[in-house]
């Protein structure tokens, strides 16, 4: 009895030595803490935002060349790709002021783009559409 309260401490121990670890080296990595920034902040400083969850507020415009939805705003300098929701999500809102919920996404030459979790029109608590709509 006595050895197994001993080996069990150990590893109740050892759990907790780990996961302390793991939380501090990686921080609020792990997380998923949420960034709220602007389209054009997004496109400036996309490699400190890869695979973190953002919130960006900025236009809705669909590019007909490319046959998708982006995000922009006046001082972006390019606009941002969106995927993850459907085209009946996107469509009603273009042209409007937007904030999207979602994961950036850096693809080795294919570019950014966002991973839409939720989209709602800018001010509004309520979203319009999310990624289960799809």
């Amino acid at each position: 009895m006595g050895r197994f309260l001993m080996y069990a401490t150990i590893a109740v121990l050892a759990v907790f030595v780990l996961s302390s670890f793991t939380l501090l080296k990686h921080g609020s990595e792990g997380l998923s803490q949420v960034k709220t920034l602007s389209a054009h902040d997004l496109t400036a400083k996309a490699m400190l935002y890869k695979d973190a969850t953002v919130t960006v507020d900025g236009e809705l415009i669909y590019n007909a060349q490319l046959q998708t939805y982006e995000l922009t705003d006046a001082d972006a300098n390019y606009p941002t790709p969106l995927r993850g929701l459907s085209d009946d999500a996107f469509l009603p809102l273009v042209g409007k002021q937007v904030r999207i919920n979602g994961t950036l996404v850096l693809e080795e030459g294919n570019g950014i783009h966002v991973d839409v979790e939720t989209i709602r029109l800018a001010g509004e608590a309520t979203p319009s559409a999310r990624a289960t709509e799809r």
